[in-house]
């Protein structure tokens, strides 16, 4: 089935999304609460430090990768939600066809006019350090 990508700007759309991300988050296999909707949702409500890129991915029903981002006022990064404040920092994936969906992620990455996607506290075994368009340098540091 085809992965067809959503993206969502208001925190409106995120509360509208909630239920289907917080689905997802109870099937991705190395979620933590800090990618859980109700921790970044309260996060985005209290900082809101920039301009919110949330990209969904949905087969069919079914939400398969959320990337919940915003973009710095500043310049063109792009950040994970709840940075700054939470232990681990990703994107959720759910468990079965990961490659396709990491695909698509990955080009919608590379659509959204960013310089920069910044992972500061990744860990080891984060579903975002598969991800890398193309055109992009992967930095990575044991920090």
């Amino acid at each position: 089935m085809k992965v067809v990508a959503q993206s969502f700007e208001t925190v409106e759309d995120l509360q509208h999304l909630s239920t289907a991300w917080r689905s997802l988050w109870r099937r991705a296999p190395a979620a933590t609460v800090f990618q859980s909707p109700d921790w970044l949702i309260a996060w985005w409500r209290h900082f809101a430090p920039g301009q919110l890129l949330c990209i969904a991915l949905w087969q069919g029903e079914e939400l398969v990768a959320c990337a919940p981002l915003y973009r710095e006022a500043e310049d063109a990064r792009l950040l994970p939600l709840g940075i700054s404040l939470s232990d681990y920092l990703d994107v959720l994936i759910a468990d079965g066809d990961e490659q396709s969906v990491r695909q698509t992620l990955q080009a919608e990455f590379a659509r959204a006019d960013c310089t920069e996607i910044c992972f500061p506290s990744a860990a080891p075994n984060a579903a975002v350090l598969a991800i890398a368009p193309d055109d992009f340098a992967v930095l990575r540091s044991p920090a």
